[in-house]
């Protein structure tokens, strides 16, 4: 249960960092540069003043370039979660981020070699009906559909990844080089970016490099650790299908955040119900069937 309980924290704070991608006031590849490189640093500074060691073990070349590899999963989800955002609207990115958890479903079985569990695929086909009943998706927006659930795809594969590092090194030391490598990846994208949005790199504000460093420290050092610590007791299918209650979350905040412009229908309140029953459900087959 306390595996649960800090997997949905996690969570929560994944939730929060749509508030913020609201009020920050930077275009997306900036803000996650930013984000990536305060993260690392971070990171960097705990490990120091913990007396924790970077060193990887040997063959270090081996680990670095899996590292190398999930931080560019990480960076690539992120580009193409903001993308689709862009090219359509939530709503759109929302239902196609749903498909996340069948593309784990499909995934996990064939890299770990494990028989496909037909209650995964029941379960990943049900979340996608709650999250596009959530989101009350405009499926005519196909572009930014097809860029969500690309970016689905990319973040199932980095969770997949994740757990087989994650019984190898501390969660911060996994972070610290994930984060590092993904900073690199962004960082290629910067000057195009800078150049076509003519836009700044720089929060434009004290209060802007306030939410920066909450997002960075707290909404990806504390939540994207914590996931990666309990990883290694949960399935990475598990740990998909609790992050679709993100938008349940993200929803109910900006509710209570931003009251006059945020308003919840029936649709809501629905896929809601689905998204949370999804959650029940698996967890009761789970202990029913005994599958991983």
């Amino acid at each position: 249960m306390r595996f649960y309980l800090l997997l949905h924290f996690a969570v929560l704070l994944w939730g929060l960092t749509a508030i913020l991608g609201k009020v920050i006031q930077l275009s997306p590849v900036p803000m996650m540069w930013w984000r990536t490189f305060i993260t690392a640093s971070g990171l960097g500074i705990i490990l120091i003043f913990k007396n924790k060691s970077f060193k990887l073990p040997l063959p270090i070349n081996q680990y670095l370039k899996k590292m190398a590899l999930i931080g560019f999963l990480i960076a690539v989800h992120w580009l193409l979660f903001y993308a689709s955002i862009k090219v359509s609207n939530a709503s759109v990115c929302l239902a196609g981020f749903g498909t996340g958890t069948l593309f784990t479903a499909l995934l996990e079985p064939l890299i770990d070699k494990k028989q496909l569990q037909w209650q995964e695929i029941v379960i990943s086909i049900w979340v996608m009906i709650a999250v596009y009943v959530l989101a009350q998706a405009d499926i005519s927006m196909l572009l930014g559909l097809m860029l969500s659930a690309s970016s689905a795809f990319f973040s199932s594969l980095f969770t997949i990844l994740n757990k087989k590092l994650a019984p190898l090194y501390s969660p911060f030391v996994i972070s610290f080089y994930e984060m590092l490598f993904a900073c690199l990846v962004l960082t290629l994208f910067l000057p195009i970016t800078l150049w076509y949005e003519k836009t700044s790199f720089l929060p434009p504000s004290l209060t802007n490099w306030g939410y920066l460093m909450i997002l960075s420290l707290f909404c990806t050092i504390v939540a994207f650790s914590i996931s990666v610590f309990v990883v290694r007791r949960l399935s990475a299918f598990m740990v998909t299908l609790t992050t679709n209650l993100e938008p349940v979350y993200g929803i109910l905040m900006a509710y209570f955040l931003f009251p006059e412009t945020e308003r919840m229908s029936v649709h809501f309140y629905l896929g809601a119900v689905m998204l949370i029953s999804s959650v029940l459900i698996y967890t009761y087959l789970k202990e029913q069937f005994a599958f991983k």
